[in-house]
């Protein structure tokens, strides 16, 4: 049951950063460059979400903040300049992992290999604090994981051009 509700919990949490990936897979195919508007964007939004929502308006809130950081507010029930920290890595980790996994045919398929990336990528980082991980080594597998989905293709065409060789 204690599985469950992680992974429930990992996904739940996989689709509230979804739209970030999104935003970090198209300005990474637009621009072929990582962009780093997504760490201030992320926080500005969660700060528009929750001013809207103290007026007293919740369901405007969403439409007003950019849309990840307004649904992490909504679902947080508060905004922390410092959620915005490590967002374009997290963005880039749910990219490459979903290119990897997914693959990328297309800008559809990049599109849903995005979102399905933030799912996977949220379920490793959930595992690693039911671990008890320290925070501090919680970023560093971050970028562990982004590292080692960038490898796996390399990996991939060193296999295959042995494989054509041999």
């Amino acid at each position: 049951m204690v599985l469950y509700s992680m992974l429930i919990s990992a996904l739940s949490q996989g689709l509230l950063y979804a739209p970030m990936a999104l935003g970090v897979f198209v300005t990474f195919r637009i621009l072929k460059t990582p962009d780093l508007t997504v760490d201030g964007s992320f926080v500005f939004g969660m700060t528009v979400c929750a001013a809207v929502t103290i007026a007293g308006h919740p369901v405007l809130a969403l439409f007003a903040g950019a849309a990840a950081g307004a649904l992490l507010c909504q679902q947080q029930r508060y905004a922390d300049l410092n959620c915005g920290s490590s967002m374009l890595v997290m963005g880039l980790a749910s990219v490459i992992v979903g290119q990897v996994l997914f693959g990328d045919r297309g800008i559809v398929g990049g599109l849903i290999s995005a979102v399905g990336g933030s799912l996977v990528y949220r379920v490793v980082i959930q595992a690693a604090y039911k671990v008890n991980m320290p925070s501090y080594t919680v970023k560093l597998l971050s970028t562990l994981i982004v590292v080692c989905a960038l490898a796996v293709p390399l990996v991939r065409r060193k296999l295959a051009g042995k494989g054509a060789a041999a």
